[in-house]
């Protein structure tokens, strides 16, 4: 059986929102992405679908090179490497290709991450929020996560994920294994 890995981006952007969730929450990172390719040449989350405008989101793909992580590219992250099985990593595909299939059916849940922040589960069909699609996705793999607030999702939960493995912090346009665009 061969042995994959996906990854976990946890990010600070340094947005009005973020740093307001920073000061209320006493967290470091506030946002969390996936990628399935250790050089992050696509991350999915649930976010901003446009860089300038912070109250339209939904499932977006992530990158350095364009949207909100090139617009705040003193972006700090943490990236954490979970190795799993092939099934498991087929099954986190499976999941990600069906939101993003059905991506115009999917709102970003303001209203439950908001409540999210007052310890309030708040779920909505079809409804997810950046963390509550990782959670989703990393589930999917069979991947167990511990939320330290009952069943609210929450980025810095992926840090108490068994076996993740802290792969690189600070800034993510300086990340070494950054693709290159062409």
């Amino acid at each position: 059986m061969n042995e994959k890995s996906v990854y976990v981006v946890l990010s600070q952007t340094g947005t009005i929102l973020s740093r307001l969730l920073k000061v209320l929450k006493g967290k470091k990172y506030n946002h969390s992405s996936i990628s399935l390719n250790k050089d992050l040449s696509d991350m999915c989350s649930f976010g901003r679908l446009n860089a300038y405008n912070p109250f339209i989101g939904g499932f977006v793909h992530e990158s350095v090179y364009y949207g909100t992580f090139k617009r705040f590219n003193k972006t700090q992250v943490l990236i954490l490497e979970i190795k799993i099985s092939e099934y498991e990593y087929d099954n986190i595909i499976k999941y990600i290709s069906s939101i993003e299939e059905e991506k115009s059916l999917y709102k970003y849940d303001v209203l439950g991450l908001l409540l999210a922040g007052f310890h309030v589960n708040y779920e909505r069909d079809r409804a997810l929020y950046c963390s509550k699609f990782v959670m989703n996705a990393l589930n999917k793999g069979d991947i167990e996560v511990f939320l330290e607030m009952g069943n609210i999702a929450q980025p810095m939960d992926f840090m108490g994920i068994s076996g993740a493995k802290i792969i690189y912090q600070g800034q993510l346009v300086q990340y070494p294994h950054m693709y290159k665009e062409s």
